[in-house]
This record gives C-alpha cells, sequence and structure tokens, in this order.
C-alpha cells in the first residue's frame, strides 16, 4: 500500500511539473507571434463651444482646437456653415500651430458666404519640430442673420507633420442656434493680404480746396456780369 502511495505521488509530480513545462512553452509562444502593427493615433480637430446659442445681428466666435496632435507641421480644410443663418466674417491662425518657434505661411482665408464655406490652411517652416499636444489652431468670427437651428462641419480636410508627411485625422462639428429677428447681411469681407496691410502716407487733399476757390470765382464773375448789365440798363437813354 506504502508502494502504491508512493507511486501516486510520483505521478502526480511528474504530471505537474509536465503541465508547468506546457504552459510556459504556450505562453513563450504566444509572445513569439508577431503582432500586428499599431495604427497611428489620429489628431482630431473639433469645433468649440459644442453648441452654439447666439441672437440675431450677433457676432460670435467659434475655436478650431486640436487634441492629440504629434509634430504637426501645416494643414488644410473647408469649414462649412449654414449660410442662410450665419455670415462668415474672418478667420485667422491662433497660437498653437506655431507653439514651438516655427515661422507661419498662411493659405487663405477664402471666405464663400454664399455657398456656407471658408477655406483655410497653413504651412510652418523652420528646424524646430511640429507642434504637440492640445491647444487652439483658429478662429473663426460669424454675424448670426436669422433664427434657425443648424450645424457647422469641417470637411476636405488635410494634416501634414513637420517633414511633410500625411496624418491621420479625425474631425468633430458642431450646432448653431439663432434667435430673434431676422438682420440684413453685409458685403462679404476680403481678407488683407501682408503687402496689402502696408501703410501708405497720407497725401494732401486734392479735392478740398481748389473746387471751392473755383465756385467762388465763378460767383464772383457772375455777379460782377450781372451789375453791369444792370448799369448798362439804367445808363442806356429811352427810345
Amino acid at each position: 500500500m506504502k508502494k502504491l502511495m508512493n507511486r501516486y505521488r510520483t505521478t502526480i509530480s511528474v504530471a505537474s511539473v509536465c503541465g508547468i513545462v506546457w504552459v510556459m512553452t504556450f505562453a513563450a509562444a504566444l509572445m513569439a507571434l508577431p503582432r500586428p502593427a499599431l495604427a497611428d493615433s489620429p489628431v482630431t480637430f473639433f469645433l468649440d463651444p459644442m453648441v452654439v446659442k447666439v441672437q440675431a445681428g450677433q457676432e460670435f466666435d467659434v475655436l478650431v482646437k486640436v487634441k492629440g496632435a504629434n509634430n504637426l507641421g501645416g494643414f488644410q480644410f473647408d469649414l462649412i456653415f449654414p449660410s442662410a443663418m450665419l455670415e462668415a466674417r474672418t478667420m485667422k491662425l491662433d497660437s498653437f500651430l506655431t507653439s514651438t518657434g516655427r515661422t507661419p505661411i498662411p493659405l487663405g482665408p477664402k471666405i464663400d458666404n454664399t455657398n456656407g464655406r471658408i477655406t483655410f490652411g497653413a504651412a510652418t517652416a523652420g528646424n524646430a519640430p511640429g507642434a504637440s499636444g492640445n491647444g487652439v489652431l483658429l478662429r473663426a468670427t460669424f454675424r448670426a442673420l436669422t433664427s434657425g437651428t443648424g450645424a457647422m462641419n469641417i470637411a476636405k480636410y488635410q494634416v501634414l507633420d513637420a517633414q511633410g508627411k500625411t496624418l491621420v485625422a479625425a474631425v468633430r462639428g458642431n450646432k448653431v442656434q439663432v434667435v430673434g429677428s431676422p438682420v440684413p447681411a453685409t458685403s462679404p469681407v476680403r481678407p488683407t493680404s501682408v503687402s496689402e496691410a502696408t501703410e501708405v502716407p497720407a497725401s494732401p487733399s486734392r479735392g478740398g480746396t481748389f473746387p471751392i476757390v473755383l465756385v467762388a470765382v465763378v460767383a464772383m464773375l457772375l455777379v460782377l456780369g450781372i451789375g453791369g448789365l444792370v448799369l448798362r440798363g439804367r445808363q442806356s437813354p429811352p427810345e
């Protein structure tokens, strides 16, 4: 009986060791299997605030923010908005794209209030790395025209890193609600380029003094002419 128990224990011990060896071998085999490459985490462009509520006639800003950027060097996209409700006024770069010291090269904005579209892009130059992390990329200003509810979206987007490589990106829009009485739209705003913004020295006015002097001379001649006719009429003998 004692020999039988010893044999049973030996069999269990061998089985346990074999089980442990099998588990370790299986785990090592799993670790040796090739792993699928992980996709790059997308940089997200989104509009803030997510819900805008304004009065007709009021101007308001919408921020284009970035989340999860990594070596961001440039971008281009269209911002789509409801043109029946809103009028785009301006769009300009904020501080995020140049936060590492790179020089910005803006492309646009091109504002189309008829079709409700703003096209804007920017590249950067320099030896510093591109922008990383979270921040404010753009600031757009709109004017509410008439009551209603609509949406803004980012479309036709392309994102590049500082070396010109395409980055994976995701986008998120927002909702806009306008309340109140309608207001008339103004003429479209044409963005001013850097060359057009150069200050021109003021020149002397050519239309101020000269017309006034001319009118005074003509009036004096008319007075003298009329006076001469009156005097000549008085001096003429009656027939």
